[in-house]
């Protein structure tokens, strides 16, 4: 069974690294290499779960889903929430990518035996030779960027495609041209030349300048003169070669990206369904495809707990501009615009585009919606221990234990938006969890605005939801100094010092003006103040911690530094976790295997170090070590982290080795080198 839990936080781990590991406060790898974040591959998963539920052609294919492939995977983040997220029963997912060296190539190891990954180029369509078709395709081309991380472009831009019913011949004579003087044969499955005898290329480009892809060809000409054709495959044929010999006609596409692009690549498919992630028609969005008879194209945009529909999918901010004075239109136009622009309070007002679009800016200016504290109850507030910290070393399921107490103690799901998951590391800054200062330009001109922080924006939310439990999961923490990231928050997470948002409102009501408006009329005795950042001012806010908020940290014991500060040890639960062996390792042997050494790295670390329990190995490598392979690869990787992690050579843990003369599988020891590693590695 696929651990779900664990892909994600592998992913998350994977996606919030530092780009440059020489560089720990460079660009973490999504943002440098612009791999789908946790919010969109979350949202995208929610909206195919709808489709499955509500829609009958989507739904129906679900059931025949089987082997999956994700084209340019990355990270693996969108592909891993939709199959997950919506518990999808498929044989395979092949996570493909042509620059494997920067993607997350340790996905595979999330997926048992269904999984495997490829290095192809989707535009060399020689290269896909898999022994079947794919009835569940995903595709998150990169198409910007490329100054920070080239290699990832896709190549791969908006252009014309004809998609007709009708062979080009066909569709020729439909265009009024001549074709009798024209000879069409296609040198292969990419390409369609069209020679004249009579007509020099010129004229042949002159007489079919709008047709330059059809049917996901390239045309290209040859006049009279020509001694050759000239012109290559384009990239968008390139791509269209590789995808229709990998999908299924009978299945879904999945496409994240703008509309422009996937009407180029996809024009073919007449069942589009498509969600405005961020409520936008021209930000990047998901599109879910189907070949079917049905013609069908709706927009979609969250609402609430599910999914709108957008009529005619025409609900947009952009406002076409008319160029001209409206005088000079000619009357019938004239007339025209008045009946579109007109007033139902003043016939005789007509608004042109342009001071629509004046007038939509203005209404931007109007107060914000007010802040409504909400009463939905979900999960159980009843669980004590608001901040515990699991400590330990890695692999000893801190992760897990934590998920199990979100879902098992709070009754919530570990993946739903009341869970903030943030993994710590060097590159981590206060910005980031709690406030910082935005940067914009206009015109020319240079703004500076607030820029709210992942921590503090779940801390609203808990305000705003006082009648469920909010989590906020620091993975890590042994990474950064959290006085430095959440320094704000440490004096107010203790027990006594939280506010009681369900009984301020009792007095106070539930509805004003701003969450800032509500905060500054709580009468509490513990709060601190957050400076206005971009202000002249010596205002402050204020800020609490709502007793519905629980911190759940995890830190790993594996170096020297005294990383975790003592203040936070007074405030939290603190929990040490251990390896543990009988019950979680299948394999008895093993867990026999792996509970001997640890006892051994004690009693051979216990004179040179004061903590040698920090040097123990976790168990979660070994959990599905099953054979004599699996165990070598565990045992390789245990090796390789003392070696290259604590910097431990093997002559101090050969002592460590030499004390197993039990293997499993029935392996020798002899079977080891003096490099510690297996002979058949």
């Amino acid at each position: 069974m696929i651990e779900t839990p664990l892909v994600y936080e592998q992913i998350d781990s994977f996606n919030t690294r530092p780009s440059n590991p020489l560089q720990p406060k460079s660009d973490s790898i999504e943002k440098q290499r612009l791999f789908v974040v946790k919010d969109t591959a979350h949202k995208s998963a929610a909206f195919l779960g709808f489709l499955f539920e509500k829609n009958q052609i989507i739904k129906s294919k679900k059931s025949n889903i089987h082997n999956v492939i994700d084209i340019a995977y990355g990270s693996g983040n969108l592909t891993s929430h939709i199959l997950l997220d919506n518990e999808i029963d498929f044989d395979k997912v092949v996570f493909n990518d042509k620059n494997l060296e920067t993607s997350n190539k340790d996905i595979i190891n999330n997926f048992e035996d269904k999984a495997e990954i490829s290095a192809f180029d989707f535009l060399d369509s020689r290269q896909f030779n898999f022994d079947e078709k794919f009835d569940f395709v995903i595709f998150n081309p990169q198409t910007g960027g490329k100054s920070n991380y080239p290699e990832g472009d896709s190549k791969l831009t908006a252009t014309h495609v004809i998609n007709v019913d009708d062979d080009i011949e066909a569709y020729l004579t439909k265009q009024g041209i001549d074709t009798s003087n024209l000879e069409i044969t296609r040198p292969s499955t990419t390409e369609i030349l069209i020679e004249s005898t009579e007509l020099s290329k010129t004229d042949l480009g002159d007489l079919l300048k709008n047709i330059k892809i059809f049917d996901y060809q390239d045309v290209f000409y040859k006049g009279k003169t020509a001694a050759t054709k000239g012109g290559t495959v384009s990239n968008v044929v390139k791509f269209r070669d590789t995808f229709d010999k990998v999908f299924d006609e009978n299945g879904i596409l999945v496409f994240l990206g703008d509309e422009s692009l996937f009407k180029t690549l996809f024009g073919d498919f007449n069942y589009v369904l498509n969600y405005w992630i961020n409520g936008k028609k021209t930000d990047k969005n998901i599109f879910v495809a189907a070949k079917t008879d049905t013609r069908l194209s709706i927009c979609y945009e969250k609402s609430g707990n599910g999914f709108l529909e957008i009529p005619n999918c025409e609900k947009t901010t952009e406002t076409a501009e008319v160029e001209g004075d409206l005088d000079e239109l000619d009357g019938n136009i004239k007339d025209l615009m008045k009946k579109l622009f007109t007033t139902a309070e003043d016939d005789d007002i007509v608004t042109t585009p342009k001071e629509a679009e004046n007038k939509e800016k203005d209404d931007q200016k109007e107060p914000k919606e007010p802040f409504i504290i909400k009463k939905d109850e979900i999960g159980n507030l009843s669980y004590p221990y608001k901040n515990i910290l699991l400590k330990g070393v890695p692999g000893t399921g801190k992760s897990r234990l934590i998920n199990n107490l979100i879902t098992n103690k709070l009754g919530l799901d570990a993946r739903q938006d009341n869970v903030l998951r943030v993994n710590i590391h060097s590159a981590s800054s206060n910005a980031d969890m709690m406030q910082g200062i935005g940067i914009a330009t206009s015109a020319g001109q240079i703004s500076y605005h607030e820029k709210q922080g992942l921590i503090l924006n779940h801390i609203h939310k808990a305000i705003e939801y006082p009648f469920q439990p909010f989590v906020i999961v620091l993975e890590e923490i042994q990474e950064n100094s959290l006085n430095q990231l959440i320094g704000d928050l440490i004096y107010l997470i203790e027990d006594e010092k939280r506010t009681d948002i369900a009984q301020v409102i009792e007095t106070l009501g539930d509805t004003f003006e701003s969450i800032e408006d509500f905060l500054e009329q709580l009468n509490v005795q513990y709060f601190v103040k957050v400076p206005y950042l971009v202000s002249t001012e010596t205002r402050y806010r204020k800020l609490v911690i709502p007793n519905n908020l629980y911190f759940f940290c995890t830190s790993n014991y594996r170096d020297d530094k005294k990383i975790i500060e003592d203040n936070l040890l007074r405030r939290f639960d603190l929990i040490e976790i251990y390896p543990t062996y009988e019950g979680v390792i299948k394999e008895t042997e093993v867990a026999q295997f792996l509970e001997a050494m640890n006892k051994s790295i004690l009693k051979h670390f216990d004179k040179r170090e004061i903590h040698p329990d920090r040097f123990m190995i976790g168990h979660a490598s070994w959990i599905n070590a099953k054979d004599e392979q699996t165990f070598c690869r565990a045992l390789l990787k245990a090796i390789t982290e003392f070696k290259d992690i604590r910097e431990i050579e093997y002559s101090d843990i050969k002592p460590v080795l030499d004390d197993l003369k039990d293997l499993p599988f029935g392996l020798k020891t002899q079977r080891y080198t003096e490099g510690g590693l297996p002979n058949h590695y």
